[in-house]
C-alpha cells in the first residue's frame, strides 16, 4: 500500500507507527494497521534513486526496511535510507502541503518536507525500565536491586518473566548490560511510534 499525508485526526491505525531497533543504528519502522507487526514502511524496490516511492510492505529482511534517525536542532528528525547509503531521507514528494502529498526518498536538502516530528500516543513503560528514562542501564540495576529487597511486585522489575521479583530477575538484568543475555521486553501502554531498544 502507499503511504502518504493526511490531515492530523487523532491516534489511528493508519496513522500510527512504531520504531523498532535493527542493528548498527537503523529501526525497522511497523504501520499499526493489520495488528502493528507485519506492515513496514518500505523503499519500493530498494531503489537508492531520488523519487523512489515510500509504502508499507511485508517484512523483508532487506535494506529497503531499514531507516536511521537524525535529529534536527527544532525538535524534527529526518528518517534516513539505509538503501541510499544514508543520502537520502523520507519525504513528501514536492514539499506538498496537501492532503494525499505522496511519501517518497530524496537526496537530503533541508527542506522542511524532509523533517518529521514523534509524538507519543500513549504513556509508556518498558521491562526493566525503572526510572522512566526509556533506557535499561546500571541505574535500573540500582533500583532492582531496592526493589528485591523490599520484596517488590513490580511488574517491571519481572526480568524473567515468571510474575516473580528475585534476584533471577538481577540475573537477567545484570547479564543484558554485559551483553551476555536479552530481556523480552514487554510494554505496558505502548505508544505505536516509540523507538525499542535494540534485541
Amino acid at each position: 500500500a502507499n503511504v502518504f499525508q493526511y490531515e492530523a485526526d487523532g491516534a489511528a491505525d493508519y496513522n500510527t507507527w512504531h520504531f523498532v531497533k535493527s542493528k548498527n543504528g537503523y529501526y525497522e519502522i511497523y504501520s499499526d494497521i493489520d495488528g502493528g507487526n507485519r506492515l513496514l514502511l518500505d523503499l519500493d524496490m530498494g531503489k537508492p534513486d531520488n523519487r523512489t516511492n515510500i509504502g508499507v510492505y511485508t517484512n523483508t529482511e532487506s535494506d529497503a526496511q531499514k531507516f536511521k534517525l537524525v535529529a534536527n536542532d527544532d525538535g524534527s528528525y529526518y528518517i534516513l535510507t539505509k538503501a541510499s547509503g544514508d543520502r537520502s531521507a523520507v519525504e513528501i514528494e514536492d514539499a506538498s502541503g496537501s492532503r494525499g502529498g505522496n511519501a517518497q526518498q530524496f537526496e537530503i536538502n533541508g527542506h522542511d518536507c524532509q523533517k518529521w516530528v514523534l509524538e507519543p500516543v500513549e504513556a509508556f513503560s518498558m521491562t526493566g525500565d525503572l526510572n522512566g528514562d526509556n533506557s535499561v542501564d546500571v541505574l535500573d540495576l540500582i533500583l532492582l536491586r531496592r526493589s528485591i529487597v523490599e520484596n517488590s511486585s513490580d511488574i517491571e522489575c519481572d526480568m524473567d518473566g515468571n510474575g516473580v521479583v528475585s534476584a533471577d530477575d538481577l540475573n537477567v538484568m545484570q547479564n543484558y548490560l554485559l551483553g551476555r543475555g536479552d530481556i523480552d521486553f514487554k510494554t505496558h501502554g505502548t505508544p505505536k511510534n516509540t523507538i525499542f531498544p535494540e534485541r
